[in-house]
């Protein structure tokens, strides 16, 4: 075994002893070394999502990241995506003043205009009317270019308007039976 080899070999037991002892830390110490490794604090306190982010980040320093040709696919990919998805995907300079600018541009690039948006393939053409019948009452919502309309009234999403149907927090889609296979197999749409 040449000298490589068991440098190699040492950095790895090194690296995996370092991610075993992680789940250990507390959570104030995993921020900060959350807040060491990205160069911005977490926004989070969320410790199982932290672990995740940290282990990642540690292994991808040590045996580095994606390759150009998986970084230009995910570019070609997020194109459609919002531009404060995307920023996060680009390669950043070394000197910290460059990141800060990166991460201010991401903040002040507007909302994305309601146009803009693809809309979701589950989502049946705007002018179809879905019924569903919940509680012994029959309710009607018209789908929009903008939304959902149930008697005069707009709702900016389906899960709203299901919430706002049963009186808790509702998946839409569920409600409604738009599953994963699409708004023809549904029970729920109508005739417009």
């Amino acid at each position: 075994m040449n000298e490589s080899t068991r440098q190699a070999r040492r950095r790895f037991s090194s690296l995996q002893e370092e991610l075993d002892a992680l789940p250990k830390l507390p959570l104030g110490e995993l921020a900060s070394r959350y807040e060491k490794l990205f160069g911005v604090p977490t926004k989070t306190h969320n410790k199982p999502y932290l672990l995740k982010k940290v282990r990642w980040r540690m292994q991808e320093l040590e045996h580095g990241g994606l390759s150009d040709e998986a970084k230009r696919r995910v570019e070609e990919l997020g194109a459609p995506e919002p531009e404060n998805w995307r920023w996060r995907n680009r390669p950043a300079d070394d000197d910290s003043e460059s990141a800060k600018a990166s991460v201010e541009t991401a903040a002040a690039v507007d909302e994305p205009h309601p146009a803009d948006i693809q809309r979701d393939p589950r989502l049946p053409p705007a002018g179809t009317v879905l019924r569903r019948a919940f509680k012994r009452k029959t309710y009607e919502v018209l789908v929009l270019d903008d939304g959902f309309a149930l008697d005069g009234e707009h709702f900016n999403t389906l899960s709203a308007v299901a919430s706002h149907i049963a009186g808790s927090s509702w998946n839409g889609f569920r409600f409604f039976g738009l599953t994963a296979q699409g708004p023809g197999n549904s029970r729920a749409r109508g005739a417009a």
